[in-house]
């Protein structure tokens, strides 16, 4: 670890000359899938029947949210510091019926999932093109929505998310980058506390498993653009 901020400290200096700051802001919408958590929300559906005169709790799928940080380039690289966080609100809703004892009542469940944590990011960059990957620290946490926001669920994780950039448009003082990436999950995510909260039967499958997501980055830079 110590020759890798040796090297990093070594390249600064060098390239000082002719490298630029910037800070950047990002838009993140990300695709995540999780087989385990897909099993959870699907019985907790099977179980819900009434869920159907209503809406059925749906799967986490898509994510969005910002991508904030600050960027050290040079004509062949950059060297990122920044901050991510995607999230999502998933519902049901639906009326249980009256009986002989009881009367009807409205049911429903909010659940927000959250992704967010630090990245430490390399590209290499050849004109308009770049390639490069990030190693995050990032937290996932479960929670209910509502007041008051109970979370019931928090896991950090390690995380390397690479991918491929395109410069879109380049001024002397802001460009527009698109970036593509996939992220590698490193360490299983545990759903069980989901079971808990969702009030329904152990599943017999595993209740965690290793997660993979993909999605797109649009980037702005803001600072000097010359190289």
């Amino acid at each position: 670890m110590k020759s890798f901020y040796l090297y990093l400290l070594f390249f600064l200096g060098f390239t000082s000359l002719q490298a630029q700051f910037n800070v950047k802001i990002g838009y993140e919408l990300d695709y995540f899938n999780s087989s385990s958590q897909s099993c959870i929300v699907d019985q907790y559906n099977d179980e819900l029947s009434f869920l159907e005169n209503g809406e059925i709790m749906p799967s986490l799928r898509f994510m969005n949210g910002i991508n904030l940080g600050v960027s050290y380039r040079t004509k062949f690289s950059r060297i990122e510091l920044g901050w991510h966080l995607v999230s999502r609100e998933r519902d049901a809703f639906g009326t249980i019926e009256a009986t002989d004892s009881t009367a009807a009542q409205v049911y429903d469940l909010g659940i927000r999932y959250r992704r967010s944590g630090f990245q430490l990011g390399y590209e290499f960059i050849i004109q308009r093109f770049g390639v490069g990957a990030t190693l995050n620290h990032d937290v996932f946490s479960i929670a209910t929505k509502g007041s008051p926001v109970k979370v019931f669920s928090r896991q950090p994780t390690y995380t390397t998310q690479f991918h491929l950039s395109y410069q879109l448009y380049q001024s002397d003082r802001i460009s527009l980058v698109l970036r593509p990436y996939y992220t590698l999950f490193y360490e299983e995510l545990n759903f069980a506390p989901l079971i808990s909260e969702m009030d329904i039967s152990p599943i017999k499958s595993t209740v965690g498993d290793v997660p993979y997501s993909f999605g797109l980055t649009v980037i702005f830079y803001n600072g000097p653009q010359e190289w």
